[in-house]
């Protein structure tokens, strides 16, 4: 066992010295004390950043099982929550608030959309079928597509890019939290 050492790190030596006497283990007579110390500091600090990277995987996990809960919620409540809504509202209204949140009906537009890695198969599509829906800008030769044009051709044909999917407008129904008044307690 070490005994009498005189660097800086004693008390790291004195500690893991004291917990393996506990144990009835020493510390080999040729384990260099600052050795020992740095491998129980690597140790310490890859398990913290273990720990970091695995609580950081759990939270996205989390997160994303949230945001589906939360979509599937809405999914199954809303429509029910609309009624409410209609039955609750004053006026002209098309919305009421509870306390953490609003409810109600936004009147949307139709339209047509289409995933960000489906832009070079609508802009092939949209060559040959409706060619005045696209747009090339200067100086960067850059084309895109104007969905208001994809809408106009839908409207007139109804057909649409097999890539893209066509939304219906009409009322539909959000729940979306209110901003907390400074000063306001939670009830």
């Amino acid at each position: 066992m070490i005994e009498n050492a005189t660097t800086p790190i004693d008390p790291f030596i004195g500690a893991l010295q004291a917990e393996l006497a506990a144990h009835n283990v020493a510390l080999p007579q040729d384990m260099n004390p600052d050795m020992v110390f740095l491998s129980g500091l690597s140790r310490s600090l890859l398990n913290r950043e273990r720990e970091i990277a695995d609580t950081v995987a759990w939270t996205d996990t989390r997160i994303a099982t949230l945001r589906r809960e939360i979509e599937s919620i809405k999914e199954l409540k809303l429509p029910e929550a609309m009624g409410c809504v209609r039955r609750l509202a004053k006026g002209k209204s098309k919305s009421v608030k509870v306390p953490g949140m609003q409810f109600g009906t936004k009147t949307v537009p139709p339209k047509v959309e289409w995933a960000p890695e489906d832009s070079a198969a609508v802009i092939a599509w949209a060559e040959g079928n409706c060619p005045d829906a696209l747009t090339t800008y200067q100086p960067d030769p850059r084309t895109t597509v104007k969905k208001t044009a994809l809408l106009a051709y839908h409207d007139r044909t109804g057909r649409t890019p097999h890539c893209c999917r066509y939304v219906m407008g009409g009322e539909q129904p959000y729940a979306k939290p209110t901003k907390k008044k400074e000063g306001a307690d939670d009830e």
